[in-house]
């Protein structure tokens, strides 16, 4: 279920999306399949999502800060799930305007254990904001959800 930024409330996920679980997980499991990087400095949530990912055939890899993302089009990831509080005086926004400015946009997905409905001016490739306490299928939903919209904008695009 798509998201639009038309409006705060829309494109934020709210605990009734969590009640979707079991669809999501058959549709995770039956989505194509892309290369997702995280980046979040939580190690714990990390592992959880990583384990999630792993469980699901999904290829996830973890960074624990920014600084490795001199250049993600070298890695050939296809999105990017993004924690908003990365700490050192950096956040998770600003890191995807850096990126977005100094090589593509990758769709992202900006997450965090704090609401973010103060950030009015989105980078064009945050696709969504998913609060982490809807878990980590919530979060790989909104990835895989991304992914396939952006795979189809590109076939649609092509003709």
């Amino acid at each position: 279920m798509s998201k639009s930024k038309g409006s705060n409330d829309s494109f934020f996920r709210d605990e009734s999306d969590s009640m979707r679980k079991h669809v999501i997980l058959e549709e995770l499991c039956l989505a194509p399949k892309p290369r997702i990087l995280l980046v979040d400095d939580d190690p714990f949530f990390s592992h959880l999502l990583k384990r999630t990912a792993d469980k699901l055939n999904l290829h996830l890899v973890s960074y624990e800060n920014h600084q490795k993302l001199i250049d993600v089009r070298d890695f050939g990831f296809d999105i990017i799930i993004m924690d908003h509080d990365l700490g050192g005086g950096i956040n998770g926004y600003r890191v995807v305007e850096i990126i977005e400015r100094y090589t593509f946009n990758l769709p992202t997905i900006l997450i965090s254990g704090k609401k973010r409905y103060d950030i009015v001016n989105w980078p064009e490739s945050i696709k969504e904001f998913v609060h982490k306490n809807l878990g980590p299928i919530a979060i790989l939903d909104a990835a895989i959800e991304a992914y396939q919209i952006e795979i189809w904008f590109d076939k649609f695009s092509e003709k």
